[in-house]
């Protein structure tokens, strides 16, 4: 996430995990790392300088300034925008959570400064069934159900989006067993 981010090569990430507490995990852990890796203030320092200068103390992003311009960070338990940074390939870079089940994964979109308004695109889901849902032949359907129609279409109509998922197979046939066929699903490329 934070690869494909800081480097630009996408602009809006949607972490998704199996229920949304399972995501905001994610989402800390990313939050962590970008306020505490020096590393990743050296090689970034237009987006990770404006987070230190916060010095955990969230709630002063929105007067914070750079050259005089705002830089618009947002820092929740479930989004983050990265500062706005002229000149900045990954300006403005967006990372939301969500869960699988009972998630809000249609209609994901964020409205930048200047009034254009930008869609997922890309998904990085995590486990998304539980032991339970595994088990359950109906649930593990509707997930699959879930990820080939809500997850891969949250770019919008007729855009493409990337998608990554990590899953562990619980038993034969759930949801990830099904993802991981290519016969079934070859609109992943299951390993």
């Amino acid at each position: 996430c934070i690869w494909a981010t800081m480097y630009a090569h996408r602009r809006f990430v949607c972490l998704i995990g199996a229920t949304a507490d399972r995501a905001r995990a994610m989402l800390e852990s990313i939050k962590t790392e970008v306020e505490c890796n020096e590393a990743l203030l050296e090689d970034f320092p237009e987006s990770i300088y404006p987070i230190h200068r916060l010095e955990r103390i969230h709630n002063r992003a929105g007067g914070q300034t750079l050259d005089g311009e705002p830089t618009r960070i947002h820092w929740t338990v479930d989004k983050v925008v990265m500062p706005t940074v002229a000149d900045w390939s990954a300006s403005g870079a967006i990372l939301v959570v969500t869960g699988l089940e009972g998630g809000n994964i249609r209609g994901q979109k964020h409205k930048l400064a200047d009034g254009h308004v930008v869609r997922p695109d890309l998904a990085i889901i995590d486990d998304p069934q539980t032991t339970e849902s595994a088990w359950s032949e109906s649930q593990s359907a509707r997930r699959e159900a879930l990820l080939a129609g809500d997850v891969l279409g949250m770019a919008g109509p007729g855009k493409k989006i990337a998608a990554i998922m990590c899953c562990t197979v619980i038993r034969p046939g759930d949801m990830a067993d099904n993802i991981l066929n290519r016969d079934k699903h070859p609109e992943w490329q299951g390993e």
